[in-house]
């Protein structure tokens, strides 16, 4: 049972796919496929970084001045 938000009041809910089965098999899929791109693209000087846990004007700032130096 999932409890009403604080903030609004509105319901709670639990999609389908959001079980602890698809998140796992998530993260096999991203340890299997995705993670092997990260020393690739390193290597390959193409790839970049942003700090997420910054503000969003702070993120966007850093993905605009990685976009303005590039090509």
């Amino acid at each position: 049972d999932l409890e009403a938000c604080t903030e609004c009041g509105g319901e709670g809910y639990q999609r389908d796919d959001d079980t602890e089965q698809t998140v796992r098999a998530r993260l096999e899929a991203y340890e299997e496929q995705t993670s092997k791109l990260i020393p690739y693209y390193s290597e390959h000087g193409t790839l970049y970084t942003v700090d997420g846990n910054q503000s969003p004007d702070a993120v966007y700032a850093a993905i605009r001045a990685i976009l303005n130096g590039v090509g």
